[in-house]
């Protein structure tokens, strides 16, 4: 645990029981992903955009036995 994080919770310990919770409603509120319609569409148009590529033949397909075949010779 940082310095930094351990200042801030002797810091919060010594706040009110409703500043404590305004401080927690703050915290949880950054952690939620307010952009997640974004990424999802954004996946999805990577998603059709890969797939096209295989449909038209642009990439070479590799079976996963073999990509991890050479891993694994890669590892040892």
């Amino acid at each position: 645990m940082s310095a930094k994080l351990v200042e801030l919770q002797t810091q919060a310990k010594q706040l009110g029981v409703e500043e404590r919770a305004q401080l927690a409603n703050f915290l949880l509120e950054t952690l939620e992903s307010n952009d997640s319609d974004e990424v999802s569409q954004a996946w999805e148009m990577e998603i059709a955009a890969r797939w096209a590529e295989i449909e038209r033949g642009d990439v070479e397909l590799i079976p996963a036995t073999e990509v991890f075949a050479e891993i694994r010779s890669k590892l040892r």
